[in-house]
């Protein structure tokens, strides 16, 4: 069966570790690569074949804006999945523009979601009074912007927006 998908919005972390690099076993790479990594690797493998075939398509991966500047203190192996991914939708973008398909990346800061619900509450706070706009960024803002890359014009490909408040 061939995909009839016109866009591919790949977000998606289903763990990451939260330690310091010279602390992680490194089982842990192989295995979050394997779970947070192939999958979209297969995936958008799929979407592009079809794509190609149809001659059109936008591929938009969610990132973070740890991507950029120094890296938050253990999260290692989260950045590094993160940042393969970067790699990728670069290569995606250029091996496929020929092909009318779009490649482009968002790499949002700090949100306040699931992924990172056990974090102490007093460092939100401390975020929020600490922050530039004096407000975290929410998931409206992400959605605005993927928003924006699912109708923009051809031209905007291989992109990596930073949602930062110009930190990166």
């Amino acid at each position: 069966a061939t995909l009839n998908i016109d866009v591919l919005i790949n977000n998606a972390v289903s763990s990451f570790s939260n330690n310091h690099f010279h602390k992680t076993d490194s089982h842990l790479f192989l295995t979050s690569f394997t779970e947070n990594i192939l999958p979209v690797l297969k995936i958008t493998a799929a979407f592009i074949k079809a794509a190609r075939q149809r001659k059109s398509g936008k591929i938009i991966t969610i990132l973070t804006a740890y991507v950029g500047g120094v890296p938050v203190l253990g999260l290692s192996e989260y950045i590094a999945n993160k940042n393969y991914l970067l790699s990728m939708a670069r290569s995606w973008a250029s091996e496929n523009v020929k092909f009318n398909i779009q490649s482009n990346c968002v790499s949002p800061e700090f949100m306040d979601t699931p992924l990172n619900a056990t974090l102490d509450i007093r460092l939100k706070e401390e975020m929020v009074k600490s922050h530039p706009l004096k407000k975290l960024l929410t998931t409206q803002d992400v959605a605005e912007v993927v928003s924006f890359l699912v109708t923009a014009p051809a031209h905007v490909n291989g992109q990596n927006i930073f949602l930062d408040t110009g930190k990166n």
